[in-house]
């Protein structure tokens, strides 16, 4: 039994980090790893959940059902395992021995909509949609939506998003292929100079593209790196972080920021996010500052700089080093300052779908300290001081010399790529202001330079499956914070420590968004988002965000698509 008097368990097999509501009533079933189940749900005996499954409040499963991975259930679904049920039998109470159980069966991935009810002994197949209200009869095919009473076949889903003549207009996510055919003519003869000068790793191509970059941001020094990753990692051992080291950062980002620290033997310490910038929450950061804590490493997610004077200013008045996170933010400013240049070195990467991308990979450190640039030059390259002279116990950390021809190209265009993302965030933000997701926040004293356009909306995965089946490519940054990622359980953070970055992670969704992105592309993506909020009829005053509690849900209506 629960501990909880607000929850009624009694030998049920639950999965790691299950989060259940209160007012549940579970008795003899299976619920797998990293589901949620909402308040006011009864799961019967011998009833199994998969992996990731969403059960919303007030659904009833009934013993014989069993529902696969990723499967999202709205409010209020019902589920029966008879087909002929009566209250006698003789005469008599029926009494369990009675009932004919029949087995129903919802496949990985499907969704099942709000107020529907699933007759026992059907198959919902794989990512199937089911509309809202609909009294499922018969088995549904994979890949399909279904809806009505009794539910009938709507249209097909395109799970592999292939654009075809006859199905919805695809949007797609990120078109490099789009950017690549407007410098194509300055990209071949740039990659060809290289070809023929054979200087493949380092050379005169990276080295002009170090003093060029390294000016664009502001900052005296470059050295160009093989990834962002390792710009990290340079930085923070230049910097003298290793083990017995604490470095202050937070969750809600790619999991290399935090790996890069793990690499010099130093601990993360997390703090939590501002919930409107999605960046480091400043008030959060001296409780974490520790007699071992030497530097602190904002994070400038999705374009979006972090609030850099107070960061710089509790760090000078503890003697720690500010470490600029600036792998999406080429170009972005804080009051007038390129990032990157305002700490004490700023670390950049070029992987293909950043705003300054590689045709491969690539990163760089920028710094106005003379020192931090000289130890990071020698350790990118084997610790080496001149040719097989080593003096530091290195790294082969090289760009190559085709991607510093690439990048050198590509940064000429960079400003105007910049200003056609940041007219694109403005016209979504003008075309979504009634769509009732939440759209992201440009702090006033930022430059935001839209790497990414999240915007914020409950029952996410929900949303974007039904995008999806619209035609509109979308993407999760990032779904699971790193401090609850199995690979970081040993720093010893559980659910629940930073609600913020939970929340955010369990709401954001990137919108498609690229230089090259159409008007018309921006208005089958705002059409995709308009339908299907009003599908799911999420009224905007029900789209409040707030941290979640373990054992709190979201109560938001779902009475459309899903």
């Amino acid at each position: 039994m629960s501990d909880n008097l607000k929850q009624s368990i009694n030998n049920v097999k639950l999965g790691e980090n299950t989060r259940l509501a209160d007012f549940v009533n579970l008795y003899g079933c299976e619920i797998g790893d990293n589901s949620r189940i909402g308040a006011f749900v009864e799961i019967q005996k011998n009833a199994k959940i998969g992996r990731n499954v969403k059960v919303s409040s007030h659904t009833f499963i009934c013993e014989g059902v069993t529902i696969e991975d990723d499967v999202f259930v709205g409010h209020n679904v019902s589920f029966i395992n008879d087909k002929y049920p009566r209250a006698t039998a003789n005469g008599q109470p029926q009494s369990e021995a009675d009932w004919v159980c029949v087995p129903t069966l919802v496949r990985k991935g499907a969704s099942i909509g709000t107020s529907s009810t699933i007759l026992c002994g059907v198959t919902v197949g794989e990512n199937a949609i089911v509309g809202a209200g609909s009294v499922v009869t018969k088995d549904v095919p994979a890949n399909v939506v279904v809806a009505g009473i009794p539910a009938r076949f709507v249209r097909e889903i395109d799970s592999g998003a292939v654009v075809t003549d006859t199905g919805p207009k695809q949007v797609p996510f990120l078109d490099l292929k789009a950017q690549y055919r407007s410098i194509k003519t300055e990209i071949l003869p740039a990659v060809t100079k290289v070809m023929e000068s054979c200087s493949f790793v380092l050379g005169d191509e990276v080295s002009a593209f170090e003093r060029e970059f390294s000016a664009y941001q502001n900052a005296a020094f470059g050295i160009a790196v093989n990834t962002g990753t390792s710009a990290l990692h340079l930085s923070l051992l230049a910097a003298g972080i290793g083990p017995g080291d604490e470095v202050i950062t937070v969750s809600f980002t790619f999991v290399a920021t935090v790996a890069a620290i793990v690499y010099t033997g130093a601990t993360p310490v997390f703090v939590d996010i501002d919930p409107d910038s999605l960046t480091m929450d400043v008030s959060e950061i001296e409780k974490a500052i520790t007699p071992r804590t030497k530097a602190i490493l904002p994070v400038h997610l999705h374009g979006q700089p972090a609030d850099m004077d107070p960061i710089i200013e509790i760090a000078r008045s503890h003697g720690l080093i500010v470490i600029e996170d600036a792998c999406q933010a080429h170009g972005a400013e804080y009051k007038g300052r390129r990032v990157g240049s305002i700490g004490d070195m700023g670390c950049f990467s070029f992987y293909p779908g950043k705003n300054l991308g590689a045709y491969g990979e690539g990163g760089m450190v920028i710094s106005n300290n003379q020192d931090y640039e000289q130890t990071i030059r020698m350790l990118r390259d084997w610790g080496a001081e001149s040719k097989y002279r080593h003096v530091l116990k290195g790294y082969n950390y090289r760009m190559e010399g085709m991607q510093g021809a690439i990048l050198r190209v590509k940064l000429r265009h960079l400003e105007a790529w910049t200003e056609a993302r940041r007219n694109h965030a403005r016209r979504y933000d003008e075309l979504l202001a009634d769509s009732g997701v939440k759209i992201p926040c440009e702090m006033p004293s930022n430059r935001h330079v839209y790497h990414i356009y999240a915007v914020r909306i409950p029952e996410r995965d929900a949303f974007q499956k039904a995008l999806l089946a619209l035609g509109v490519q979308t993407g999760i940054h990032y779904p699971i914070p790193v401090h609850l990622q199995p690979a970081f359980a040993d720093l010893g953070y559980k659910a629940g420590d930073f609600p913020h970055t939970e929340a955010a992670a369990e709401e954001v969704l990137s919108l498609p968004m690229f230089a090259e992105l159409t008007s018309d592309q921006q208005d089958t993506v705002s059409e995709a988002v308009h339908e299907v909020f009003m599908s799911l009829t999420l009224r905007p005053s029900e789209c409040l965000l707030f941290p979640l509690n373990e054992d709190q849900q979201y109560t938001v209506d779902l009475e459309g698509v899903v």
